[in-house]
């Protein structure tokens, strides 16, 4: 940090603070419920991060993207790829916490729908399973 006057700046390069304890401003993906909602949760996080530039999003998340294409994810029609968002967030300072929700968010919506019946345990006859015979013990 370096002080001019009254005025104290962090580097660019040093994670946003959190918010103050019983405010979380922070969006939370995982309440998403169509394909357009993380997305746009993801566009909340990039603002609550402060905006980093794409340029240095690129750079911190190893430019796994171009600045260009962290844009377009951003702020394009179609939603952004896991691959993409995980560099989003990691271009933003995120937490691990963070990856994981937007990561979760992902996946509800990409995943197939799990089956609501349940089946039953697989269980093998007791005539296929491994005898437990000890000789020593039963001659």
């Amino acid at each position: 940090m370096t002080t001019t006057g009254q005025h104290t700046t962090r580097p660019a390069s040093a994670a946003p603070p959190g918010d103050v304890p019983g405010m979380d401003l922070c969006p939370d993906p995982l309440t998403a419920r169509t394909p357009a909602e993380p997305a746009h949760a993801l566009r909340r996080y990039w603002a609550w991060a402060g905006q980093p530039s794409y340029r240095l999003m690129a750079r911190r998340s190893g430019h796994a993207f171009a600045a260009s294409t962290l844009h377009t994810a951003l702020h394009g029609g179609t939603p952004p790829s896991l691959a993409k968002i995980t560099a989003i967030i990691t271009g933003c300072h995120g937490t691990t916490a963070h990856h994981q929700a937007f990561a979760t968010a992902w996946r509800q919506l990409h995943l197939p729908p799990a089956t609501t019946t349940r089946r039953p345990p697989v269980t093998t006859p007791a005539w296929q399973q491994p005898s437990h015979h000890d000789p020593k013990e039963h001659p």
